[in-house]
This record gives structure tokens, C-alpha cells and sequence, in this order.
């Protein structure tokens, strides 16, 4: 039935892993991968069994928040799809068959099987952002969100889904599958695709942010003309002139902004 909350945190039972035990789940799955399966199915039972069809109600922010240090410890891999909300179930179906049919292949590879995702897939979905209604006067489009319309003007597009895959972090494969699972979204969904900046993306087998054509493809969706003039060169010019001893900056801004 529907349960209205109202404070962050309401998924306790995801909550309860200490480091001792993180790490040792995470030295068992990598000294034995094919146990992988038996792993997963647990981490489903749990969930099902403390949801037990409990549908939670509340603000956006109470349901967001529900990550703590006590919170098994994952690399999450994340990007956010723009679409009309007709083709959100479509959209769906294709990504959770595309990430199954991967799982697929690789735990049956005849030479080197493996066991690369361990953890949960994550699939929400919110609005874009509308700066309708604002008591501001022309107001300017969040310039860096993955919420602002890749077609502004186009009120069909008013769908973000939200695309997450997790995997105890050091998971042995994991980057080479991400990198691929990553290509398939942009040669699929290509313009619409856009990273969630506070996970993981531009993968190669090395890791996360290391992909210098995916960094390029994303900062070529940012500045976009359809974009102008809030684009990501603006954005660099403009968070530029507030931080003029270049304090507040990282290698990965440098290679975002093309810097």
C-alpha cells in the first residue's frame, strides 16, 4: 500500500553494512565471481522482502536522500536519457535488455568468464526543467544540468530517465563493461544522452573520465548552437572570471571544459 514519508533515509535495511563486512563481500565476490548469481539473488530478496509492496509517497528530496556511509560500497555508473514520456517504457525495456543480454555473454564466455555487475540497476525518471512560473524575468537555463532540454522549445521532450548501474567497486571487468554499455547508449540514443555528473561515466577499460572521446562527444552536446548562449564554453568563461587563481577546478574540469 502507499506509505507518505516525510524525512530522508527510508530504505534502513540497505543501511546496515559496516566496513569489516564491505570489505568482505567484496574480497569473496572477487575470489569467487561465480558466485555472483547467488549474491545478486540475495540482494533482491532482501529488497522485495522489506518493500513487501510498499509504495512510498513524499517529496522528491525525502525520497532521493537514502545513501549513508553505512550503505554497501559501489561504483555507480550513471547517465540521464531525454524523451518523451510515451517512450519511457521503451527506452526501459531496451537498456535492462542490452545490460541482461551483456551479463549474458560474458558469464558464458568459453575462454575467461566473468561476473562484472554485482549490485543494484537504478532506473528513475523526473521532468525537465521549465523556467515557467519564475519570479524572474527571462530567466537563464540551468546551463550545466542534465535537466535542461537538449530541444529547447520542444514540449514533447519533457522526460528525464534516470539510467544507473552499480557494482562493488574494483569489481574485476566491470570498467570494460560500462565502456560498452556506455557506447551503446550514445550509438543509440545519441543528442539525448547526457552523463550524471555525480556518478560514474566516460569509461574505458581503465576506469571512469578517461574516455577523451566521450569527454569530446559530451562537450559537443553542451555546446551545441541549440544551446547558445549558455553553453559549456560559457560556462568555463563565466566560472572563469569568479575564480580567477583557478581554485575551484580539477584535471577532469580542464578536460571537460577543453581546457
Amino acid at each position: 500500500g502507499n506509505s507518505p514519508v516525510t524525512g530522508p533515509y527510508n530504505y534502513p535495511w540497505m543501511n546496515s553494512v559496516s566496513s569489516t563486512e564491505n570489505a568482505g563481500i567484496a574480497a569473496w565476490l572477487h575470489k569467487n565471481p561465480e558466485q555472483t548469481p547467488v549474491f545478486t539473488r540475495g540482494e533482491l530478496a532482501i529488497a522485495t522482502q522489506n518493500q513487501n509492496g510498499v509504495v512510498l509517497s513524499g517529496q522528491a528530496r525525502d525520497l532521493a536522500i537514502y545513501l549513508k556511509d553505512t550503505t554497501l560500497r559501489v561504483t555507480l555508473a550513471g547517465w540521464a536519457l531525454q524523451l518523451p514520456r510515451s517512450e519511457v517504457q521503451g527506452a526501459a525495456s531496451a537498456f535492462f535488455t542490452k545490460v541482461q543480454s551483456m551479463l549474458m555473454e560474458a558469464a558464458q564466455d568459453k575462454v575467461s568468464p566473468s561476473y562484472p555487475i554485482n549490485a543494484a540497476m537504478e532506473l528513475r525518471c523526473d521532468t525537465m526543467d521549465e523556467s515557467l512560473g519564475l519570479a524572474i524575468t527571462y530567466p537563464s537555463p540551468p546551463a550545466l544540468a542534465a535537466t535542461r532540454s537538449a530541444t529547447p522549445g520542444d514540449a514533447a521532450l519533457d522526460t528525464v530517465f534516470w539510467l544507473n548501474v552499480g557494482t562493488i567497486t574494483g569489481t574485476p571487468g566491470s570498467d570494460a563493461f560500462y565502456t560498452d554499455l556506455e557506447k551503446w547508449l550514445l550509438d543509440t540514443y545519441a543528442s539525448y544522452v547526457r552523463p550524471e555528473w555525480s556518478k560514474a561515466w566516460a569509461f574505458t577499460p581503465a576506469g571512469p573520465w578517461t574516455n577523451q572521446a566521450v569527454l569530446a562527444q559530451y562537450r559537443g552536446l553542451y555546446n551545441d548552437p541549440s544551446m547558445a548562449p549558455h553553453t559549456l564554453k560559457w560556462v568555463n568563461s563565466t566560472l572563469s572570471g569568479y575564480d580567477r587563481a583557478g581554485l575551484f577546478t580539477s584535471p577532469l574540469l580542464a578536460q571537460l571544459f577543453g581546457a
